[in-house]
């Protein structure tokens, strides 16, 4: 669950059900609760805190839930007239992109820990497109692991030596190129009919494996 200051409330962003933030953990009743992680509203209320001056837009799915209302923001913005632009990697998806003089990632090594064999693999891609955008400038990547091979080699500008290193470890580890996959996702409003149905696929899916 997502949780959204200027509303209080948290939001599931797979199922839509939002609820009220809670005052009160659930599970042991304490009253200390505090939101964590670094959303963009958490960014955009640092960043005016240090730069009150500033022209400052915050842009996210969030505030503009469809790519044509993406675009439409940004043929509306004159970039000329801001300072700082703040967003997610939705970023990447508008066309066109402004060059500027400075980017900043934060915890770009979170991008790594997603359930999926090719999270790397897209982290690598985002952090190698936003370098585009500051062709003379600069771009400060944060991490809590700097020395991982992916951020190693986007800040190394070494293509080359990712492609090597992710190319052994998914033939280590028997994932595509080197074989293949299939993902069966099993949705719906009624949990108990989703779990009846996943689970009946799970068991013909195993019993085909054993015969």
């Amino acid at each position: 669950l997502t949780y959204y200051k200027r509303e209080h409330k948290i939001l599931c962003h797979i199922c839509g059900e939002t609820h009220e933030a809670p005052h009160i953990c659930s599970r042991c009743a304490g009253t200390h609760v505090l939101p964590m992680g670094f959303g963009t509203e958490g960014v955009e209320e640092e960043v005016r805190a240090f730069f009150p001056e500033a022209r400052i837009v915050r842009m996210d799915r969030d505030l503009l839930r469809s790519e044509s209302a993406a675009l439409s923001f940004m043929n509306r913005l004159d970039v000329t007239e801001l300072d700082i632009l703040i967003g997610t990697s939705m970023l990447l998806d508008i066309v066109p992109m402004p060059q500027v003089s400075f980017i900043g990632v934060m915890s770009a090594d979170t991008m790594l820990h997603m359930p999926d064999f090719r999270a790397s693999e897209r982290a690598f891609h985002q952090l190698m497109a936003l370098k585009a955008f500051v062709a003379g400038g600069e771009m400060l990547i944060q991490a809590f692991q700097p020395e991982h091979p992916m951020l190693q080699s986007v800040t190394g500008h070494d293509a080359q030596r990712y492609y090597t290193d992710e190319l052994a470890i998914r033939e280590q580890l028997s994932f595509p190129p080197f074989t293949r996959l299939i993902c069966l996702r099993v949705t719906g409003d009624a949990e108990a009919m989703v779990h009846q149905v996943a689970t009946r696929w799970a068991n013909r899916l195993r019993q085909s494996q054993s015969a």
